[in-house]
């Protein structure tokens, strides 16, 4: 079984039985702890398997001291159990109007003093009500500075030994402040750990709910990444729905490009220890090649292993569509006229593509064969760049031109470049504006547009 498959039938073992206990769940953030304790909970209410039928669920986020907790836990009591018929549940009715009060009465409390004087010495008889229940602590690891975690742990042993409660503990293990006090209460308190680190596949089924075209496709990107986190994930699908919309007159391909892009970028912008860097994004992988076999520098394990990963995800480079994509992810304000002018640019390149064959496809003898090819591998791509002479960039230029001069074919890199001096005018060699100007050319690009420059002005 998976660990989110353990968890959930420990969830429903632990809510089945009357027995005081504790167990305690870790995982990352945003891996889906306390979602997945509620789904459990929620479950085991509709099918009537509660073992005990009272509920108290408090976050320790900011919360500075034990009485402060105890106050949580009961402003925040809940019963699970059935409409109130008998006179014992009217009683019961009667506590969750205190509880509600109780509520209204520390909010007030905020603003007088006197009553909250009141609150304060009233609230061991407001705790008196936390028993035979079950309690949900969350947030161990954000608790504030004046909570101590023995004092969290003594309430939980109490709660458990004396008030015959239930206790779930949700944290995340590797943010915690004092890990060796941790562990030393840990074997007095807890009877039994759980990790939680559902798969990437696990993660987008909570996600992701719908079933449209988009959310399709962020699975399948999401999954080849393997993110697994569910608040990424979540933030992610927000960014592309406000993309979407933008890009319905335009062909398909665009919608998946978009999609495709985010879900990368979205990755390096929410995960940055885990994802490549933007930078690594910006160059492509035939340039940083090439550039290391000019420089016959070795490749990094780290790079290696990004770029192993880029290929799996089919992103070889950066367009200008792709970079106002980046824009917008990375500062989450979306500048819809300067997208929806890159989409359009974007939508006549692919639809040029789609009628000359496109420039991945030219590459693809290069990319798909070992066999010795080396004229087929030339041909395909010197004819497939001439053919989408329109929409190749200068960086796309630049590493035809480097594979070309790196096998020996120096008179068809030549012939190349004679036919962009023919047909692209001097705009497309300036510089100044490339979002990609850091990537370093070839010589034999650099001389070629020394050339092209020197002959516009003659």
């Amino acid at each position: 079984m998976t660990s989110t498959q353990i968890v959930r039938k420990e969830i429903a073992r632990f809510l089945g039985s009357p027995d005081p206990e504790v167990i305690c769940i870790t995982g990352d953030w945003g891996v889906g702890k306390t979602y997945t304790w509620q789904a459990g909970l929620d479950e085991a209410k509709s099918k009537n398997k509660l073992g005990l039928k009272r509920y108290s669920y408090a976050s320790l986020f900011g919360i500075n001291s034990l009485d402060g907790l105890k106050l949580s836990l009961f402003e925040n009591l809940q019963f699970l159990d059935a409409p109130a018929e008998t006179l014992t549940e009217k009683g019961r009715d009667f506590l969750k109007g205190l509880t509600s009060k109780a509520m209204q009465y520390s909010q007030l409390a905020q603003g007088l003093p006197a009553i909250g004087q009141f609150l304060s010495k009233a609230g061991p008889l407001y705790f008196s009500a936390i028993q035979s229940q079950i309690v949900c602590i969350d947030d161990l690891e954000r608790r504030g500075d004046g909570l101590e975690l023995k004092d969290v742990f003594g309430l939980i042993s109490f709660l458990r030994e004396q008030r015959a409660c239930k206790v779930v503990l949700l944290f995340n293990a590797e943010k915690l402040d004092d890990k060796e006090g941790f562990d030393t209460l840990f074997e007095k308190v807890i009877d039994a750990k759980l990790v939680f680190a559902p798969t990437s596949a696990e993660a987008l089924d909570i996600a992701l709910k719908a079933d449209d075209n988009v959310a399709r496709l962020l699975r399948q990107y999401c999954q080849t990444l393997d993110i697994s986190n569910i608040r990424v994930i979540k933030k992610i699908e927000r960014l592309v729905r406000q993309i979407v919309p933008l890009l319905k007159e335009f062909l398909t391909e665009l919608t998946q490009q978009a999609v495709h892009s985010i879900v990368l970028f979205g990755w390096t912008k929410f995960q940055p220890t885990m994802a490549p860097p933007f930078s690594f994004y910006r160059v492509p992988s035939l340039s940083r090649h090439m550039a290391r076999s000019e420089s016959k520098e070795q490749v990094r394990p780290q790079e290696q292993k990004w770029e192993e990963l880029l290929s799996e995800y089919s992103f070889m480079h950066m367009d200008e569509f792709d970079l106002e994509l980046w824009k917008f992810v990375d500062t989450g304000v979306l500048d819809a006229a300067s997208v929806a002018d890159a989409a359009k640019k974007q939508n006549q390149k692919i639809g040029i593509q789609k009628k000359t064959g496109s420039l991945e496809k030219a590459w693809r003898p290069y990319h798909a064969s070992f066999d010795d090819n080396i004229d087929e591998v030339t041909s395909s791509i010197v004819n497939g760049t001439k053919a989408n002479v329109v929409v190749v960039s200068l960086t796309n230029l630049d590493a035809t031109i480097s594979l070309l001069n790196a096998v020996g074919k120096e008179a068809e890199a030549k012939d190349l470049l004679d036919f962009f001096a023919a047909k692209k005018p001097i705009e497309f060699w300036d510089r100044s504006d490339d979002p990609f100007r850091g990537v370093l050319f070839s010589l034999s690009l650099r001389l070629s547009l020394r050339r092209s420059k020197q002959k516009s002005w003659q």
